[in-house]
């Protein structure tokens, strides 16, 4: 185990959204975009003191392109059917990435960070009845 006692850590998300709403039918409509998001995390481990502790430099740079769509039909005034699909991300938090032990006070254990570990890409789907009986 390496001992650091310098860390610098910092996370930047940059994104921008782009929606379009088109009827189908009269009773069908679509509603899509996608959201485009430029990711830059990093962290840097190091130590003036111990000369045997290598420095780390753990970085995860990346643009994601997260589109989503949702379909509706109307059946009735008062009732819809809807079916949805949307991409999400979950990014590591920064002592996720991290190459040293951090004591956990609430489990009581010590946990170290993985250099390699990567966002996770989600898929959602979701399907719907609606009613709207007032």
């Amino acid at each position: 185990m390496q001992r650091f006692n310098k860390l610098r850590a910092e996370q930047t998300v940059s994104a921008g959204y782009g929606m379009l709403k088109m009827p189908l039918t009269g009773k069908a409509e679509l509603v899509a975009g996608a959201r485009v998001e430029t990711s830059d995390q990093g962290v840097e481990a190091k130590s003036p003191f111990v000369t045997t502790a290598v420095p780390v430099d753990v970085r995860l740079k990346a643009t994601d392109v997260l589109p989503s769509a949702n379909l509706t039909y109307r059946i009735s005034d008062r009732m819809n059917v809807r079916g949805g699909f949307s991409v999400t991300l979950s990014r590591p938090e920064l002592r996720e990435m991290s190459p040293f032990d951090m004591y956990d006070y609430e489990t009581g254990y010590s946990e170290v960070g993985n250099t390699q570990i990567h966002s996770t890409r989600i898929e959602n789907y979701d399907a719907r009845w609606e009613l709207f009986p007032g």
